[in-house]
């Protein structure tokens, strides 16, 4: 059972990482993220956790090294979302501008999420070109909630009306983005947990 701050593949991961360095240090990534507490007045913990950060980066960017065709398969598949959405983006924003509505990029949008649709769609198509001109007639505004991995971009727009619409280009699991989300995940928890202490 995965501990409650962190996500089940990220609690394998956590343990194949302190399998790994097993000895090495006086204290495991698991008890550390458990109790940061418990090691606040241990000598030279932050150079401690330091180095403990750099081995859960040097760990999962080998695994990913050795993963060529995952990693080929997973430029493939960002070329096809990213190149979706460029032609997405370019609709959205010439539909927008004929229905003068505006289009915001928020840092954040506080919504209530289950009063929404989400789609989410792999390709564009006639239907897909439809759906965002009957939405963006139908919005208040628009806010593009698009974001990168690896330099590309990934397609999401909220359209803000009587319901909320989001529109989501689908990235389908991947054991990189896996990896790499897992990596983030316990980089930021020892990064908080580390300036903490005194």
């Amino acid at each position: 059972m995965a501990n409650e701050i962190w996500s089940d593949y990220t609690d394998y991961v956590i343990s194949s990482i302190d399998g790994k360095i097993s000895g090495k240090y006086k204290l495991s990534i698991r008890d550390f993220l458990s109790n940061p507490a418990k090691y606040a007045k241990t000598a030279n913990i932050k150079t401690t956790v330091s180095n403990m950060i750099e081995e859960v980066n040097s760990y999962i960017d080998g695994i990913i090294l050795n993963m060529a065709d995952e990693n080929n398969a997973l430029g493939d598949l960002l070329s096809k979302v990213g190149s979706a959405t460029a032609q997405l983006k370019q609709n959205i924003s010439i539909q927008a501008k004929q229905s003068k509505i505006p289009i915001v990029t928020p840092v954040l949008v506080d919504r209530n999420e289950s009063n929404e649709e989400r789609i989410f769609i792999s390709a564009v198509n006639p239907d897909i070109l439809s759906l965002i001109q009957k939405l963006t007639s139908d919005s208040n505004f628009i806010a593009d909630l698009t974001y990168k991995y690896r330099n590309v971009e990934i397609g999401s727009w909220l359209f803000s009306g009587a319901k909320n619409h989001l529109i989501n280009l689908y990235l389908p699991d991947n054991e990189i983005i896996a990896l790499e989300s897992a990596k983030t995940e316990i980089v930021d928890l020892m990064d908080a947990a580390s300036a903490l202490m005194q």
